[in-house]
């Protein structure tokens, strides 16, 4: 339009749309909604102290062999997404290691128990998001081995072990070389109970040597080929009278323990 023209008229144009078009219905058009995120829990809730925590001292037979074994259990965690958690410690409670099992699990066992150890064992609940409530009482368990058996085990004295060929006790070891032999002495045992032996292999040079208990009839060892503290367990067959080492080897022994497993 030039400059200084009149406008004289304007020209619209309408459309009209129906009611139908601004409908709106939810079950059709809506969609499905987003998940909903996990309900956080609040910061300031307080974490219980698990109840009906019990310890326990139970046998499982592990390869043939009956040994004694911790169990723990405790009551379900009220809170949804809370779990229970099983330590132990084995130095006083100066520090503590869960025990592995499920996280919804309400019951563990751990084992097996060793020797001269007090395992001190405790629960706590631990929240979804890691904070830890606080934990029961400390319950304390000590193994359960029986007397010492053995005599002379350092070989201290050349007394006590009956030596066959090859074998001689001196400077506190026991030293086999040569033709095959035995070193042996006499034990009280009760068939059928587990006993835990104990012995070093301070110098080795050749062949294997195998720990038994024997009577009437015999139960071996697994045979040893190494310089090493070696623990066994060995299930005292009717008639056993007979703890002792046999090798064709040369090697040195120590340190020989037997005890009664009595749980």
């Amino acid at each position: 339009m030039a400059e200084g023209s009149v406008v004289k008229g304007v020209q619209i144009e309408v459309a009209s749309m129906s009611a139908a078009a601004y409908a709106w219905n939810p079950a059709t058009e809506e969609g499905t909604a987003p998940l909903v995120p996990e309900e956080i829990e609040p910061e300031e809730r307080d974490i219980p102290v698990p109840t009906g925590f019990t310890v326990s001292r139970v046998n499982r037979v592990v390869s043939g062999v009956s040994l004694a074994f911790i169990r723990m259990t405790a009551n379900a965690p009220d809170f949804g997404g809370d779990t229970i958690v099983f330590e132990i410690s084995t130095n006083g409670g100066a520090s503590y290691g869960a025990v592995t099992k499920e996280r919804s699990a309400v019951e563990a066992e751990y084992g097996p128990m060793q020797d001269g150890v007090t395992y001190s064992i405790r629960g706590v609940i631990v929240s979804a998001t890691g904070r830890r409530g606080a934990a029961t009482s400390a319950v304390n368990l000590t193994s359960i081995f029986g007397p010492e058996l053995v005599v002379n085990g350092a070989f201290s004295t050349d007394t006590a072990w009956d030596k066959q060929a090859g074998w001689t006790i001196g400077s506190g070891v026991a030293t086999h070389s040569g033709a095959g032999g035995s070193i042996y002495q006499a034990v009280t045992l009760v068939a059928g109970q587990t006993y835990c032996l104990s012995f070093s292999v301070t110098a080795y040079t050749s062949s294997t040597m195998t720990p038994y208990l024997s009577g009437s009839t015999t139960a071996s060892g697994p045979s040893v080929s190494a310089v090493g503290s070696y623990t066994q367990y060995l299930v005292a067959p009717a008639g056993s009278t007979i703890l002792g080492f046999g090798t064709s080897g040369t090697m040195s022994i120590d340190n020989v323990s037997l005890r009664r497993i009595s749980g």
